[in-house]
């Protein structure tokens, strides 16, 4: 082995290692986190949920989504990402809650755009929707 292989070797481990610890999804050109959010029982069953985030690097699209399953009508909570609030869930009549922005949302669909102060998330960053909590994980 040559010095001038052994070096782009060393090179190629380096930015490997740095892609990978902070947090990057080398697979494609997508990063995805996701992570189930659980709190305290309540009298309809134990509420929980599941929270995704996506970002298309090639489409430059982001997309994230709340669902909270089991909650009581009418309770509305507060969905913060590492103590930064960035939105509102509301509980359906069903039980339900939904809460999804999308870079690219528009008045056909459900969607939302992302607030100004939507963080930057890389994965280890804690979710928590009311009494329910979670941390976003590679996928």
């Amino acid at each position: 082995m040559t010095k001038k292989t052994k070096a782009t070797g060393l090179i190629a481990g380096l930015i490997l290692t740095t892609a990978l610890g902070s947090g990057l999804a080398l697979a494609g050109s997508e990063l995805r986190l996701e992570t189930r959010i659980r709190g305290p029982r309540q009298a309809a069953g134990p509420m929980d949920g599941k929270v995704t985030f996506r970002n298309r690097l090639d489409e430059a699209r982001r997309q994230f989504s709340v669902e909270v399953e089991r909650g009581r009508a009418g309770e509305m909570f507060d969905v913060m990402i590492s103590g930064v609030v960035v939105g509102t869930v509301m509980i359906d009549r069903s039980g339900i809650g939904e809460l999804d922005y999308d870079d690219t949302a528009d008045a056909d669909d459900n969607d939302l755009p992302f607030p100004r102060n939507f963080p930057e998330l890389d994965g280890g960053e804690v979710v928590q929707v009311g009494p329910l909590t979670g941390t976003l994980q590679l996928k």
